[in-house]
């Protein structure tokens, strides 16, 4: 009508520079960090980092590049694109599966083998070995399974235990003598000479401590420094100790839980010898460790394969009755010709 007054216009240019400046800012400091990580990756930050929930860095920086858009800044939204997503896949130890192996020799021989800490599950065991059968592995290593409800369940395979660790082979499994005088930590883990489908390997399964000092970074946040200084003498010590007992020529397989997420540098003497078979063979995050037993948080669960051993495909099964995901890996095995 002729008499109304003039609706002012919605100032827009204060709004989007704030967003813009949140966006930036973020972007910004995801790019530090990685570059903190790769210049001081045992330091205080770079181990902060790794122990950080694997999600977070996808969802910063899924968010800042939200606000970079808002903003409809090109600078902004190419910097959240081409540098801040990027640094957050390395964050979060992302995995595109193009390492897995896609050729196959006359002789070898392919296996599945999953392993899984079923955390001393022992009253929902039936629904532990119906996804276990689902999986229908060759080789089935469990941590946590000290109970005798875990006896027994495969009548079809070899079974063995040592203290909470529990192995089943569809085939033959001995002792792998050498490894257990090698080191004392072997005399409480599992190592073991497999033969299956007509390949040998030697198996090394293994659980690492995950308390430091008595305490867990979960039920005591306050001593956060103290458990960092912890985790970075314990946990390398133990890794340096299974790198050097499966050293050598043969095919061979570390499986278990580590309690380290993979951008630890703990991780890094396997790493040079070893492969990592989700980081070449798995898609995504591959999660393994449920906050409560309900929120994936961190990759702790690995196999390591050795000796020409090749994943083929790698990746997590559904969440169950434990707090842990079971890993499963299709693995090449070079055979005897």
């Amino acid at each position: 009508m002729a008499g109304d007054p003039a609706v002012p216009a919605r100032p827009v240019g204060k709004p989007r520079s704030v967003l813009r400046w949140v966006g930036d800012a973020g972007s910004a400091l995801l790019v530090a960090l990685w570059i903190v990580h790769r210049i001081s990756p045992s330091g205080i930050v770079g181990t902060t980092v790794a122990l950080a929930p694997q999600w977070l860095w996808p969802a910063l920086s899924l968010l800042f590049l939200a606000l970079a858009a808002r903003s409809r800044s090109v600078v902004s939204v190419f910097l959240a694109v081409l540098v801040a997503l990027p640094a957050s896949m390395f964050l979060s130890g992302f995995s595109t599966g193009a390492g897995r192996s896609t050729t196959r020799g006359a002789d070898d021989v392919e296996l599945r083998v999953v392993t899984w800490n079923v955390h001393n599950q022992y009253g929902r065991v039936a629904q532990i070995v119906g996804q276990l059968q689902e999986i229908d592995a060759d080789v089935i290593c469990l941590q946590e399974a000290s109970d005798k409800a875990f006896d027994g369940l495969f009548p079809g395979m070899e079974e063995v235990h040592s203290t909470s660790l529990k192995v089943y082979v569809r085939g033959s499994l001995r002792p792998w003598q050498e490894a257990r005088e090698a080191d004392p930590l072997f005399q409480r883990w599992l190592p073991l000479v497999v033969d299956a489908k007509g390949v040998r390997l030697r198996l090394l399964p293994v659980h690492l401590h995950g308390r430091v000092g008595g305490y867990r970074l979960m039920n005591d946040r306050s001593r956060l420094d103290e458990y960092l200084a912890g985790m970075r003498r314990t946990n390398p010590r133990q890794i340096e100790t299974i790198a050097r007992v499966a050293r050598g020529p043969d095919p061979v397989l570390i499986c278990g839980d580590l309690n380290t997420p993979p951008l630890s540098p703990a991780l890094n003497v396997l790493r040079d010898e070893y492969t990592d078979a989700f980081a070449l063979a798995g898609l995504g995050l591959g999660l393994t460790y449920l906050l409560q037993g309900k929120v994936s948080a961190w990759r702790i669960d690995y196999i390591w394969c050795g000796g020409g051993v090749r994943p083929v495909r790698c990746f997590t099964g559904k969440a169950g009755p434990s707090d842990h995901r079971p890993v499963i890996a299709d693995i090449v095995v070079p055979g005897a010709g």
